[in-house]
């Protein structure tokens, strides 16, 4: 690296961009239709086999504080975008790959940050003109690019259509739509309910529910622990069980606080005591015990009912109605909650093995949230890696200064997104970017797949949203600013930690 820098920032700098680079080769061959899968396996023996970047990367046991950075991108762009988070990756590792280079040949990592920031907002800025506006009837094509090499590709076109579904169902709102899944059947035996599904039992067959009011609780109907500091200050056993009786017959007053309340079916999310559930069974109320808070929160959209802390908050006005009642999905009983109130979709996923059905569910997670967010914004961008090529063209310009040493570096790393693809699909990845590198190229072309040969992404129907492409060149600019930005690693005690971080 140049003369003038400490050697010790020299080496500090080297392995936090080392360890980011580290990061983005572990998930680089999963980039694409045609990518690898990872298994992933923890000290249990527990695996997942997946080629999702975020998946991935969430099972990495990552130490070094750089490579930790690059992890939580990843999560930052699923948390956004449910996809690009393998580009995402990817990319600010060829950015920081580039930077290396860079920084042997003396350049200040100041003078290559503000490169790269010139060059992201450039691109960042220019994204609007290669944006294309699309209708609810081209949101299949958003599925299919997103679940493309993932584990449902095999179906995609009733993947596509599911998709389609669940998000017009619930107007854009991906945090309306919940996925379950189910070991035993096939994926074509996947399908939608406009409504919620718990992966649950009524506490008791006297009284299944029904159609009506509904109580959400997010709380327990038990008496409180008795410790004993308490058994000692009431005296004796007779003492004590006069004690549980009294709290026991204050709780079957809060039943039937919620009998007077002309309920059906009542959802705690803790447990619920014997006595509670026998005296609301035999006014017909229907009780469904421990409902994760997730689902309490489906139900409370889908029925526009708010979640109570306490019996006695209760307000008879504001509660919603539904048919509530026991289903069978396989051999497995579930409650489902169905209403017209509102638009709530749940996406029941079937496979072969728990392996199976967890990579669907995250294949489909993704799927929903990208289709969800084209829904809502209408704007689209050629998939493919075509969007980052045309970037990359529109914006080299072999300046030689330093700064526009740096803006060339930008602009380069932006082939690394089709040149993998290309790659992973069994290309060279040099003759591709040749052929990337072609300005009479349209901005809308890219490597097929398949054969190598430049074609038109929309024409393929390939595309993928605005906010995907954009949240990753943001994200990775970032961090890759963020990385080359420090100078030293200091340990707990004030000591350098350069050689060993």
């Amino acid at each position: 690296m140049g003369e003038g820098r400490d050697t010790n920032t020299q080496k500090a700098q080297q392995l936090n961009i080392k360890a980011a680079i580290a990061v983005a080769g572990t998930v680089r061959s999963t980039l694409g239709p045609l990518g690898m899968d990872k298994m992933c396996v923890d000290t249990q023996g527990y695996f997942i086999v997946s080629n999702d970047g975020a998946s991935i990367l969430r099972e990495l046991d990552v130490a070094h504080p750089g490579a930790q950075m690059v992890v939580n991108m990843s999560k930052t762009q699923e948390v956004e975008c449910k996809d690009g988070t393998t580009s995402v990756v990817v990319f600010a590792g060829r950015l920081l790959d580039n930077a290396l280079d860079l920084l042997s040949k003396g350049i200040h990592p100041n003078i290559i940050c503000k490169g790269f920031r010139n060059a992201s907002n450039a691109c960042l800025a220019s994204l609007d003109d290669h944006a294309q506006e699309i209708g609810d009837d081209d949101l299949p094509l958003i599925a299919r690019t997103a679940i493309t090499g993932k584990a449902a590709e095999h179906d995609i076109d009733n993947v596509a259509r599911l998709c389609e579904q669940a998000v017009i169902r619930a107007d854009g709102d991906d945090s309306k739509i919940k996925v379950i899944s189910q070991v035993g059947g096939s994926l074509d035996e996947s399908h939608l309910f406009n409504g919620v599904i718990l992966n649950k039992e009524f506490a008791s067959t006297l009284a299944l529910g029904g159609e009506g009011r509904i109580v959400l609780l997010n709380t327990g109907l038990t008496p409180p622990p008795m410790h004993d500091s308490m058994r000692v200050q009431l005296g004796s056993m007779e003492a004590v069980q006069q004690f549980q009786m009294a709290e026991t017959r204050m709780l079957v007053e809060r039943a039937r606080a919620i009998i007077d309340l002309g309920a059906t079916t009542v959802f705690v999310r803790d447990s619920v005591h014997e006595a509670v559930i026998h005296t609301l069974a035999q006014a017909g109320i229907g009780v469904v015990t421990r409902v994760p808070e997730t689902d309490m929160q489906a139900i409370s959209k889908l029925t526009n009912t708010p979640i109570y802390h306490m019996t006695e908050d209760v307000v008879e006005d504001t509660l919603g109605e539904a048919k509530v009642s026991e289903n069978m999905i396989g051999d497995i009983r579930f409650v489902s909650i169905e209403s017209e109130s509102n638009s709530v979709a749940t996406l029941v996923l079937r496979g072969a093995t728990r392996q199976t059905v967890d990579e669907l569910e995250r294949a489909f997670d993704d799927a929903i949230g990208v289709t969800a967010i084209a829904y809502r914004e209408k704007k689209v961008l050629p998939g493919g890696g075509a969007v980052y090529a045309s970037l990359a063209r529109s914006g080299s310009n072999q300046s030689d200064t330093r700064i526009g040493l740096a803006e060339d570096a930008f602009y380069e790393s932006l082939y690394v997104i089709p040149t993998t693809i290309a790659e992973n699909a069994g290309h060279d990845p040099l003759d591709i970017e040749l052929k990337l590198k072609n300005t009479d190229l349209n901005p809308n072309e890219s490597v097929d797949i398949e054969t190598g040969d430049i074609v038109n992404m929309m024409d393929l129907g390939v595309v993928e949203p605005l906010r995907v492409v954009r949240q990753a060149i943001q994200s990775a600019t970032e961090v890759a600013i963020a990385i080359l930005r420090i100078d030293d690693i200091i340990g707990k005690r004030g000591e350098p930690t350069g050689e060993n971080p």
